[in-house]
């Protein structure tokens, strides 16, 4: 609730980004520590993002290296408010104003907490956002009616040298959004790797996720060290969707080669895991017969 009224009170900046590997832009961006949000894909090599003033400077220091091409298009916030402000003593108060009824207003609307909804990430290339959304918001009110708010985020399906499915995956993740993500079996063994998703074997031992009949090989991954090797941890980090194919008629969705996975960075634990077993309750059907040929 408060992150709007605290960017705006340490300055922000919009910057628009070109580079011929713009992954790497994102990994320096992670790497220095630099914060952005907003991110909006212009071309396959170009993006627009918000970050704060200093990290907009910082941006364009830490990607020289790289070639990328850095342009600030507009600033705003209270540090640059006084900068234009400061010799305007009438127009400064006035502008205090409006920004502290911005502040106000941002900081008092009301935003479903965290532990009040459910944000799912599904990545295809078939489903549709209104088929989506209806099918979710049955699975909604059958499983956690008391949530005020689920929402369907579509994810760009593509392959592993697609840089933009890719870097907006990435993005998504690095900002620690989401709570469920629906991924190809690639995107997710990947990132669960990495330490993204939850091992859900104690709700699956427990019953708690009722997977009688599903296949989970394909939801088992190694974890990688920080150096990339193989740990000795392999659990169950994601339910292979593979075989619901009630998603198909209900979503347009193709999840032959899906995985679905709870991220460690949820903080709505109990209700994203009702809300994943009755998904995965209502995608049970029998095979489309043109699947059967």
């Amino acid at each position: 609730m408060y992150r709007k009224a605290v960017n705006y009170l340490r300055g922000q900046a919009v910057a628009e980004v070109v580079c011929t590997a713009p992954e790497r832009v994102v990994n320096l961006c992670a790497a220095h520590g630099i914060p952005f949000w907003d991110l909006t894909w212009l071309t396959e090599t170009s993006f627009r993002v918000t970050t704060t003033l200093s990290g907009a400077r910082r941006l364009a220091e830490v990607t020289a290296d790289i070639g990328a091409q850095v342009t600030v298009c507009r600033k705003s916030g209270a540090p640059e408010l006084w900068r234009r402000c400061r010799h305007r003593y009438v127009l400064l108060a006035a502008a205090l104003t409006v920004f502290c009824v911005n502040i106000l207003y941002t900081t008092t609307a009301y935003r479903s907490p965290e532990n009040l909804r459910v944000d799912i990430y599904l990545q295809s290339s078939t489903a549709t956002q209104e088929k989506a959304d209806a099918f979710m918001k049955d699975v909604w009110q059958r499983a956690v009616p008391d949530m005020e708010t689920v929402s369907t985020i579509l994810l760009t399906a593509g392959s592993t040298d697609d840089y933009y499915s890719n870097m907006q995956l990435s993005v998504y993740l690095m900002a620690g959004e989401g709570d469920l993500y629906a991924l190809s079996t690639e995107d997710f063994k990947r990132f669960a790797a990495q330490g993204v998703f939850m091992d859900l074997t104690p709700f699956v031992e427990s019953g708690t996720l009722n997977v009688e009949g599903i296949d989970l090989s394909s939801g088992y991954v190694t974890l990688l060290d920080d150096d990339g090797n193989p740990t000795e941890t392999n659990a169950l980090f994601g339910i292979p969707l593979y075989t619901l194919y009630g998603y198909m008629d209900g979503m347009g969705l193709d999840n032959r080669d899906l995985v679905i996975g709870v991220t460690t960075f949820n903080n709505n634990e109990e209700n994203v895991i009702a809300f994943l077993n009755e998904l995965i309750q209502s995608g049970r059907g029998d095979m489309p017969e043109r699947l059967q040929q």
